[in-house]
């Protein structure tokens, strides 16, 4: 049965509103004076923290801001109703991370009266929602086919294209080119770094981990900067753009948007990249104001892109003032109190209940998940068996990150190649011979990058991938038995929309909450390979993120069997050293 976790004292679980003995805060201290008359939306109760950034909004020569609000403050909710606030004229854009966000707040703008505003004499509509994306989108249209008849062609799979293109007619192997090209590629789009400066894609390279392009660097990086410039001409002259595009072509190209804004309200400012955070800066009209919403503690996509220092690159460039919203309405008191030892400004909000923190055994989660849980982990392997196990119990369940899927099947594609050609035949013991051998390689790999400078956790992020796929096939009852059929199985295992049970690493579980949460292995975090620093700020920050996503109970889920097993081989290991001595 599940055990009560006895990681809390009392006197943390007793904390809840606002902390008795805050620590100074470089922001704006909650107002002490009587608010004025603002109308809300039914249901809205603003706490103290809410008036300065509400006051802030009506004073016309305040310049811009950034709000800090911990996880689930109301973040979007404080967006809404700082725009229903502002004047009826003003031309509005929020800006959105991603288009599920989008989607989630247009109809919010819709049912608040903010869509329906629209400029008096024009009727042009004055408040929407949209990602960065789309507003990329927009200004490449604006701009390329000015003049031109026809439209923009969409091709995700453009610089792929293009290094295909350019290995064939050299004769060069896609097998050692295809992957750190493209990735290099894309890192250089978006972090808007610039493809003459040898060094700077080099320790891009290095900072992301891209093991691959080190073993042929020259190469890699001559054949990056040329395709690069091939991209951006074929944009010109032939219209054709893929995603990254939208986002690194405005800004090196230097192109208008048709469009500018009063105020840009940005949600969940910690993701943007830096391509991004131009296309954003680029939104507003000369006097135009930005407010940028989101939780620099909550930034764990420096993988992706993300910058690392998006905070301070914010507060530089607009020379925001800084308001907090530190007061959590969906976490229980218990949940804070974990919280509160990783980041120590969060707040349990009033009447907050008091929640669960349990402890269970891994053994006994299948028996215990229901519809409408999420369980967690810092690494994807774990969740692989699990996932099928509630599925062959009935239950709809499913591993988040369609793209995951992807580039995991990626791996599979030289081995399909082979099947197909008849130089490989798939069974059990050839596909795991195999598949030992390749991470071997990759591991081998990395950890030669990891003397050239790269991150020290780059091993174990090769190893979860082949650990993914081994997982995904030993799991099966019934065995893919082609490389084509363990792909197909791979892509059906993982999604991006709708799953009775989401199964999710806790960067992909970023943006969810559910009543019970179950957290896989939590001893993986802080990750024992992380080393540098920027890695010891994103592993707090996925602690953070992952005892903060439950709204009701958090299952800390441990496996004794495996610590078993580990206990077991350290005494054989200790009594071999005691043999040889």
């Amino acid at each position: 049965m599940a055990q009560k976790q006895s990681l809390i004292t009392q006197s943390s679980f007793d904390l809840w509103g606002e902390d008795p003995n805050p620590k100074e805060l470089p922001y704006e201290r909650p107002s002490s004076s009587p608010p004025p008359e603002f109308e809300f939306s039914p249901g809205f109760t603003p706490s103290s923290y809410h008036w300065p950034i509400f006051h802030f909004g009506q004073e016309p020569q305040a310049g811009n801001a950034l709000i800090d609000a911990c996880p689930g403050s109301g973040k979007s909710t404080t967006i809404i109703e700082f725009a229903r606030l502002l004047p009826p004229d003003l031309s509005i854009l929020v800006v959105a991370f991603s288009k599920h966000i989008a989607d989630e707040l247009q109809p919010r703008l819709r049912s608040s009266g903010l869509a329906r505003r629209s400029h008096s004499r024009t009727g042009k509509r004055l408040v929407e929602a949209r990602t960065i994306h789309s507003f990329g989108l927009d200004i490449l249209r604006r701009n390329l086919l000015k003049g031109k008849e026809g439209k923009l062609s969409l091709e995700e799979s453009k610089y792929d294209k293009l290094t295909r293109e350019y290995l064939a007619t050299r004769g060069l192997s896609a097998r050692d080119y295809q992957l750190p090209v493209t990735e290099l590629v894309r890192l250089a789009q978006l972090t808007l770094t610039d493809p003459e400066n040898e060094e700077a894609m080099h320790d891009l390279a290095l900072h992301y981990n891209l093991v691959e392009a080190f073993q042929y660097w020259e190469t890699v990086y001559f054949m990056a900067k040329h395709i690069l410039e091939q991209g951006k001409e074929l944009a010109q002259d032939k219209q054709i753009i893929n995603f990254e595009d939208m986002l690194w072509l405005p800004s090196v190209l230097k192109l208008a948007p048709r469009e500018r804004y009063d105020w840009v309200l940005v949600d969940e400012y910690q993701d943007c990249s830096r391509a991004q955070l131009e296309i954003v800066l680029n939104c507003a009209t000369p006097q135009g104001r930005f407010l940028f919403v989101g939780d620099h503690h909550q930034s764990i996509f420096g993988f992706n892109c993300a910058e690392i220092g998006i905070k301070e690159l914010i507060l530089e460039r607009t020379a925001a003032r800084e308001f907090p919203l530190p007061i959590t309405y969906r976490c229980p008191r218990s949940h804070v109190a974990l919280a509160r030892e990783v980041y120590p400004d969060i707040q349990a909000g009033p009447g907050a209940k008091p929640g669960e923190v349990l402890e269970i055994e891994l053994a006994e989660v299948t028996s215990e998940v229901r519809a409408g849980d999420l369980v967690i982990c810092r690494t994807t392997a774990p969740l692989i068996s699990l996932c099928f196990e509630l599925l062959r119990q009935g239950i709809q369940a499913s591993v988040r990150g369609r793209d995951i899927g992807r580039n995991l099947a990626v791996i599979l594609t030289p081995l399909e190649k082979a099947e197909l050609a008849g130089k490989f035949r798939f069974d059990l013991e050839n596909f795991l011979g195999w598949l030992e051998i390749e991470e071997e390689k990759g591991v081998a790999q990395a950890e030669r990058a990891v003397k050239a400078g790269a991150s020290p956790t780059t091993p174990e992020l090769v190893k979860d991938k082949f650990q993914t796929i081994k997982a995904i096939y030993l799991t099966q009852e019934a065995r893919p038995q082609s490389a084509q059929a363990l792909k197909k199985l791979i892509l059906s295992l993982f999604s991006d929309t709708t799953a009775a049970v989401w199964l999710s690493t806790i960067h992909r579980a970023k943006g969810l909450e559910a009543k019970r949460v179950f957290f896989l292995k939590p001893e993986l975090l802080p990750h024992p390979m992380a080393t540098l620093e920027w890695e010891k700020v994103q592993e707090m920050n996925c602690k953070y993120v992952a005892l903060t996503r439950a709204k009701q109970t958090l299952y800390f889920v441990t496996d004794s069997s495996q610590r078993k097993e580990a206990d077991k081989n350290k005494q054989k290991k200790a009594n071999l050293l005691s043999d040889d001595e």
